[in-house]
């Protein structure tokens, strides 16, 4: 998409036709549809490891470290665990909806210039019909509110266009480079979370956390 630097806007209506607009629709739908599996897939990553550390965090705090073995639970999965439920929270997934739900109104101001385009054109097509039936002294005044109907579907092709090249090269880039950080972001936090040592929290400490988590 960085590398479109134009795109020709025929003046005949063809980007407000059924199949252009159909697929504007479309487009429309699997933003919408991959916004919610994203926020989806974020909520279920939570969900998931949230319960995880609850049930970890909930362990009998007089247990030792051969206990919690014994119940094929690594003491560094607390550490683990911990750490990765915090980063989760931080990663920049509202980066990632809030640029799909800013292309998305772009999509629909796509749309709408779609309509307009269609409904001038049919004024257009309408007022060639009359020059062609009509007198020579009523063909001065048609002429010139034909020019008038043509600049102005000119004027609505172009936001078309400005739409359609500028509008989407920067949201493209924009959701994919937000979606890459986020992903970067994640791979980093599982990696340093991989890392973690046992470093079991004080009594005092796990039964904060245990407070803090069911609230």
């Amino acid at each position: 998409m960085s590398e479109v630097n134009s795109v020709k806007c025929p003046s005949n209506g063809t980007l407000c036709n059924d199949s252009n607009q159909v697929a504007t629709r479309m487009l429309e739908k699997e933003l919408l549809n991959w916004r919610t599996r994203f926020a989806s897939y974020v909520s279920s990553q939570k969900a998931y490891v949230k319960a995880l550390d609850r049930w970890l965090a909930k362990l009998d705090d007089a247990e030792t470290e051969s206990k919690l073995k014994s119940k094929g639970v690594n003491p560094s999965s607390l550490a683990i665990c911990r750490h990765w439920s915090d980063g989760l929270d931080k990663l920049p997934y509202q980066a990632v909806t809030g640029a799909i739900k800013s292309f998305v109104k772009d999509v629909r101001a796509l749309r709408d210039q779609q309509h307009k385009e269609r409904r001038q054109k049919r004024e257009v097509d309408k007022l060639a019909r009359r020059l062609r039936r009509e007198n020579f002294l009523q063909e001065t005044d048609l002429k010139e509110q034909m020019r008038t109907e043509k600049k102005k579907l000119h004027t609505i092709t172009q936001k078309m266009q400005d739409i359609a090249v500028n509008g989407f090269q920067t949201q493209f880039s924009e959701v994919f480079g937000s979606m890459a950080k986020f992903f970067d972001s994640m791979a980093e936090l599982f990696s340093k979370s991989a890392t973690k040592k046992s470093g079991r929290p004080s009594k005092n400490a796990r039964r904060t956390r245990v407070k803090a988590i069911d609230r």
